[in-house]
């Protein structure tokens, strides 16, 4: 029986909240019998318009046909046009789609409780420290956490019978900006010192407090500031961050179960995942944590650390850079895995590269928008990569397994030119996509780009190189071709003990086309005979236009005068071939000599060629003005 596979549309899962969100949804999804594609941007800052065109490329692989049902965790995405965007597609997909953790009109919703957990962090303010007057730093105006964790805040002053007052409430971004600007307004004295500070996520206390201490005052001794979200980092600020650990987990899994039983229509049950607990930290005046959940926070905090050393010492960019082939770079990029810490028994990768990814095309004609309609996967052995229609997504999801996996899809681009996407697919329920793989990632596009430029180069290189050595008028090879080749062939002629054989020829009558019927007339003339001796040269042989009207053919190996007379014999039928079939007032016709020879440390290129040109006139001046008719 098919497994259901439900997708997810997320961004930065090398962050703590959206980790625990689809640890949850994976877990949920595993207990249901269901496999899980997430489709997932690195980063939506588009201080880069390009770079973000490029990242959010991965969208556009989504098929709506291949999955049951969609759920996007709306608050993972700050920009509001994406968003929409977003709400715009899964809503024309016509499957059941829930929104996780984002209040929408558009989709069922899944919540989870803000206000609870806020008053929590707020009553450790209140009921160890004693402190009352609070300020709260919630996030950005009329979205529904920030104004969920301010009603909170009010509400808690008021069952307090604390005083709530209107410069206590302060809005902010969720980063930095906010928080430094409370922070020199208060050192300014233009926001009077409240006793603490609550702040509606990590990253504005810690970033408050980088800015109070660098202004010259003192947390906690001045203002006891905590956090809310409880991300591994709070764990490494200087002074540790008392904080809230959100159940981000929970409301993930909620949003999973509520999507299969719209789907299905049956009910089921939603496992229990960790609750929310404060974490006490030095920010507020307490002692740091010990408690077990903060030690296995630490272990993840350590484990990261070893990762991102693996990757510092691992000079990833630098050896896929090096690759002398693509077979190399894939080579290298398969015994890499390690360094962001993923399992060998639950994991696997591959990259999948749209046709022509190292093409030639102009600056403005490669793909933008979308992939290939064939796409190709390529870390794998020679023999097991394989093409697939992009339609697919991704073959592998849909074969038959023993237990549901996750297929995490990264978009794998240069600026605005999509060059394929990554799939990182594992068994296990935990995300090893952190911020090492994050880094792994981008080693990896920049050694593709890298590889793509040189690739491009080298071909340009190359054309440069065939069209110095090339005649333009006839496509066959010019003299210094010739002086090239005839060098080569001696040589090798020599070493392997083989003939060395060269005929010379020369066009009859060009100067009285070229005056009786013009210039063009002439230069058809003279593709003609070049035509003629590429049609014979069947052994490896080159042919060079060496002079205006003069021609070379070279090669060598076991040729006898007999094998040489027939290759000037099938020249000459090419000729009249032309020359029956076409009413022009001349014939194209060449005089020929050859030479078949030894090579040996004593034998001349010039000698040679001179041997065969003597023949060649012998041959022109026995001949009537055979090309005039």
């Amino acid at each position: 029986m098919k497994r259901l596979c439900f997708a997810v549309l997320a961004r930065s899962i090398d962050e703590s909240y959206p980790t625990d969100v689809l640890e949850g949804i994976i877990t949920q999804a595993y207990s249901l019998g269901c496999d899980i594609a997430v489709f997932s941007m690195f980063d939506e800052n588009n201080y880069l318009p390009e770079n973000f065109d490029g990242e959010k490329n991965i969208y556009k692989l989504i098929n709506p046909e291949k999955f049951d049902g969609f759920m996007i965790p709306g608050a993972l995405f700050n920009d509001s046009d994406l968003r929409n965007e977003l709400f715009e597609m899964l809503k024309n997909t016509g499957k059941p789609v829930v929104s996780v953790d984002y209040s929408t009109d558009l989709f069922p919703c899944v919540l989870k409780d803000e206000k609870t957990p806020f008053k929590d962090i707020i009553s450790h303010l209140t009921d160890v420290h004693g402190f009352t007057d609070i300020m709260c730093l919630t996030g950005l105006k009329d979205t529904f956490q920030a104004e969920e964790r301010l009603t909170a805040y009010k509400e808690f002053m008021a069952e307090r019978g604390l005083k709530i007052r209107e410069d206590r409430c302060i809005y902010g971004d969720y980063w930095a900006d906010a928080a430094y600007n409370l922070a020199e307004n208060i050192h300014i004295g233009k926001i009077k010192k409240p006793e603490a500070l609550v702040c509606a996520n990590d990253r504005m206390a810690m970033f408050f407090i980088e800015r109070f201490t660098q202004l010259g005052h003192k947390v906690p001794e001045e203002i006891a500031v905590v956090g809310y979200d409880g991300i591994p980092e709070s764990r490494d600020n200087v002074p540790t961050i008392c904080t809230y650990k959100v159940p981000d987990a929970q409301v993930g899994a909620e949003g999973c179960a509520k999507l299969y039983e719209i789907v299905t229509g049956k009910k089921c049950e939603t496992i229990n995942l960790h609750s929310g607990f404060v974490i006490e930290g030095e920010s507020c005046g307490c002692l740091e944590d010990n408690s077990e959940n903060v030690r296995e926070m630490r272990k993840r905090i350590r484990q990261e650390q070893i990762c991102r050393e693996f990757f510092r010492t691992a000079n990833m960019f630098e050896c896929l850079a090096n690759a002398a082939t693509m077979n190399d770079f894939i080579d290298h990029l398969q015994k890499t895995p390690y360094i962001f810490g993923a399992g060998d028994n639950d994991y696997a990768y591959d990259l999948c590269l749209c046709k022509d990814w190292d093409s030639l095309d102009s600056q403005n004609n490669y793909i933008k928008v979308g992939y290939s309609n064939q796409m190709l996967a390529s870390c794998r052995d020679v023999d097991k990569r394989f093409t697939f229609d992009a339609k697919e997504v991704f073959p592998p999801m849909w074969e038959q397994r023993d237990v549901p996996n996750t297929f995490f899809f990264f978009p794998v681009h240069f600026n605005n030119r999509c060059l394929g996407f990554s799939v990182v697919w594992q068994s296990a329920s935990n995300v090893v996509c952190g911020k090492t793989f994050w880094d792994w990632h981008k080693a990896l596009t920049n050694g593709l780009e890298f590889q793509r430029t040189k690739i491009c180069l080298e071909s340009l290189n190359h054309i440069t190189y065939l069209n110095s050595i090339k005649d333009k008028l006839t496509g066959i090879y010019n003299r210094r071709g010739y002086d090239k080749y005839a060098d080569e062939f001696m040589q090798s002629a020599k070493q392997q003990g083989k003939k060395f054989m060269l005929i010379s020829c020369d066009m009859d009558g060009l100067k009285y086309i070229n005056d009786t019927f013009g210039h063009l007339e002439g230069d058809v003339s003279l593709r003609i005979i070049a035509n003629g001796l590429s049609y014979v040269c069947l052994n490896n042989e080159i042919c060079a236009r060496v002079g205006g009207d003069e021609f070379v053919v070279i090669g060598y190996g076991d040729y006898t005068e007999k094998s040489a007379l027939a290759m000037i014999d099938q020249f000459e039928r090419y000729l009249k071939r032309y020359n029956d079939a076409n009413d022009n007032k001349y014939t194209v016709d060449a005089s020929t000599g050859f030479v078949i020879c030894d090579i040996n440390d004593d034998t001349e290129l010039e000698d040679v060629l001179k041997k065969a040109d003597k023949l060649m006139y012998e041959n022109k001046f026995s001949k009537p003005n055979r090309h005039k008719r």
